[in-house]
């Protein structure tokens, strides 16, 4: 198998725009655009895009042409407007940005100044045809007008096939020549490509069938470095802005180790694992949907411990004219409190003013930086921004920054087998992920064999005067059923519901006394037609992260209770019996399988801590009434 690496480098006549959305000088209504290095680039989408609508200028002439492009820059998945099938079809070629090669300038010789580093342009009056009033557009200038520019970037790829290296280098320069421009105010010869040069491709050849046996182990610990920014989005609150998650999903990090594993294997399109996906890697293909990896939580590099969810039991609480106030943790009481020597009623989560001091607690006070990035798609035929078309990412800087994460081989039972899985999986985390997030970036995967350490350590043992289990949810979890509840439903009837799930995933060895917990609905067309084709739309019911759960033990079941709760701190929550059935599609396994919902265990999410309450520092006070 071969990890290919081909450097690119476009050279350019200026004046060149590639807009930026943030912030320019006094009086500039466009600027170039700059990355977090304060470097100006061309975004790798927008060189992805213009070769992948060149090629499909030139299939017209040469059909083979298309099927370049869609196995190997992959296709559009459906939406609301499209109608084409979601299933992500996904790219084979990596694009890094390509950044301006700077060129080092004689100080005394340097000509050009601040003051003459903008172009202006106005719009005629059809009508009068004199300037148009208001529509004067200044446009920052760091390149002169019939300066040559170098962006240098690079397109990665793996392939099993050597001879795909030349072809994929040949289709490209090909592609990359066919284009007159890049940026904006093409047309008035803006941004003008003068030479594509690429350098002999950088081959490695890697020798991914390793004959070394597994170490036996049920978990494997990882640390995921990203090469570039990246983009998980959160639920959208506006259709055209995606704001990005601080972690990295697990069902993410499956994604991106399948696109890194069909690459070696020279497969494109729609991927599904099964049996038959890798006859020599027949058991990872075989059990890869057993494997669970969990979400992956930033670390900053001078720290060396996982964060914890903060649990929505916690209060503040302040004294009349004092400024400084006091965190509580009030998981041990079933109804609303006093908290004595307080005059006022604490306030939760959804209240407060400000959590810097509760983040530093659980380690999520240092988190990485963002970048806005603006898109738009082109009109092919106008070949300008389409309308209607404009979309942001809000990405994550993984400058300085780690992420943690852990894949569990528990569900393998068979340990002969669980080895040659390990084994086989090993040799793909050795080549790191690619096509990660919306971003499409890379990232390198360092294998641990010692456990993670987490900000706050999980307790296995009954807390406080009544011997609790106080469960805190770390990732989200499908619990409730939502086909008993709706908009007229009581907290009586919640509990009934949180009771009947805890009751039957226990296998009836726990009962629920209370709960803090927050809930959320997520769909939409996508979740809708990838898992919900055959049936009637339905959102998903989640419990959100940091959900509190207080839990006893039924009589006589002290032994079992623990067990469970052990297994679940290991491996997450089990999905309840009612979402196997409720989930299950088309005669297909139970709704449990990743073919049918997205929010199974095996995906990271039901991840667990356990009395917590048990190891707090100092600056949090556990609440219990003397009586």
């Amino acid at each position: 198998m071969y990890s290919v690496i081909l450097p690119i480098t476009l050279t350019l006549e200026g004046p060149i725009l590639s807009k930026s959305t943030s912030m320019g000088g006094y009086g500039l209504d466009a600027v170039m655009a700059k990355n977090y290095k304060e470097e100006y680039y061309l975004p790798g989408t927008l060189i992805k895009g213009r070769l992948k609508q060149s090629i499909e200028e030139l299939s017209s002439v040469d059909s083979s042409l298309k099927y370049f492009n869609d196995n190997w820059l992959g296709k559009e998945s459906g939406n609301n407007d499209n109608k084409a099938p979601v299933a992500p079809m996904r790219t084979r070629l990596n694009f890094t940005d390509f950044i301006y090669e700077k060129v080092v300038v004689d100080e005394k010789s340097k000509k050009k100044t601040d003051t003459d580093k903008s172009i202006h342009r106005i719009k005629i009056d059809k009508n009068r045809g004199s300037v148009e009033k208001g529509s004067l557009l200044v446009m920052e200038a760091p390149f002169d007008v019939g300066e040559q520019v170098k962006f240098n970037g690079e397109i990665t790829f793996t392939t099993g096939d050597k001879s795909e290296i030349d072809s994929v280098k040949k289709l490209v320069e090909i592609g990359l020549k066919w284009i007159p421009a890049f940026g904006s105010e093409k047309s008035v010869g803006f941004g003008r490509l003068l030479k594509v040069q690429i350098d002999e491709p950088k081959e490695e050849l890697i020798n991914t069938l390793s004959q070394n046996r597994g170490s036996g182990n049920e978990f494997i610990d990882i640390i995921i470095k990203p090469d570039s920014p990246f983009c998980f989005a959160r639920r959208q609150v506006t259709k055209n802005l995606f704001e990005s998650e601080d972690i990295i999903p697990g069902s993410a990090i499956k994604g991106a180790l399948v696109s890194t594993w069909s690459g070696i294997l020279g497969k494109s399109g729609s991927i599904k694992v099964d049996q038959n996906f890798d006859s020599s890697r027949k058991e990872l293909s075989e059990h890869f949907d057993k494997i669970r990896i969990a979400h992956a939580f930033p670390i900053h590099n001078t720290q060396n411990k996982r964060p914890v969810v903060a649990p929505l039991s916690l209060v503040k609480v302040k004294k009349e004219g004092k400024d400084k106030e006091t965190i509580y943790d009030v998981a041990f009481q079933k109804s609303a409190v006093l908290i004595e020597g307080y005059d006022h009623a604490p306030a939760f989560a959804i209240d407060w003013k400000g959590s810097s001091d509760v983040e530093k607690i659980f380690g999520w006070d240092k988190m990485p930086d963002r970048e806005l990035r603006i898109r738009t798609a082109i009109d092919r035929d106008r070949r300008k921004a389409e309308d209607k078309k404009l979309f942001a990412y809000e990405t994550v800087i993984p400058k300085d920054f780690k992420w943690a994460s852990r894949i569990d081989l528990s569900r393998i039972t068979d340990n002969s087998i669980k080895e040659k899985v390990e084994s086989q999986l090993r040799e793909i985390l050795s080549l790191g992920l690619t096509g990660m997030s919306k971003t499409k970036t890379s990232a390198k995967i360092v294998c641990s064999d010692s456990e993670l350490e987490s900000k706050i350590k999980s307790k296995c043992e009954p807390i406080g005067k009544n011997k609790y289990w106080v469960i805190t949810l770390q990732t989200p979890a499908i619990l409730c059923n939502p086909a008993n509840l709706n908009e007229a439903s009581t907290d009586k009837d919640l509990f009934s519901e949180y009771a009947a799930v805890w009751n039957q995933i226990s296998g009836e060895t726990l009962e629920l006394s209370h709960f803090f917990a927050a809930q959320s609905l997520a769909g939409g067309y996508y979740l809708y037609k990838r898992f919900q084709d055959s049936k009637n739309y339905s959102p998903y019911l989640l419990t959100d992260a940091g959900s509190v759960f207080v839990l006893t033990v039924v009589e006589n079941q002290n032994i079992d209770a623990k067990t469970k709760i052990e297994q679940w701190l290991k491996s997450g929550l089990e999905f309840p019996e009612w979402a196997k059935k409720q989930y299950g599609k088309n005669n297909q396994p139970d709704g449990d399988n990743w073919t049918n919902c997205p929010y199974i265990p095996e995906n990271g999410f039901g991840e667990i801590a356990v009395n917590l309450q048990a190891s707090y520092q100092e600056e949090i006070k556990v609440y219990e009434h003397k009586t």
